[in-house]
């Protein structure tokens, strides 16, 4: 297996900006802006569904689509909501 390379993906953490990310000696990308670890931007988004207070149920349905549209499973609403 060859090693992990520099990716050039949109950060979760980051509003979906864009960003490089280093590889970590587990396995994750960490961004090289803001530090934040995921493996693709749309693991990082039903990361950030499941874990995050959302503000917005727009910004949170964004993500949600985001994750889903990989396959992933979210959530139909934010488990941590506060408008």
């Amino acid at each position: 297996m060859s090693a992990l390379k520099p990716r050039h993906m949109p950060c979760a953490d980051e509003d979906m900006k864009p960003r490089w990310f280093e590889p970590t000696s587990d396995g994750l990308h960490a961004c090289t802006y803001c530090g934040w670890m995921q493996n693709s931007s749309p693991s990082g988004a039903a990361e950030l569904c499941e874990a995050a207070t959302w503000h917005s149920l727009d910004g949170y349905n964004r993500y949600a689509q985001i994750a889903r549209a990989a396959g992933i499973t979210v959530p139909l609403t934010p488990l941590n909501y506060t408008p």
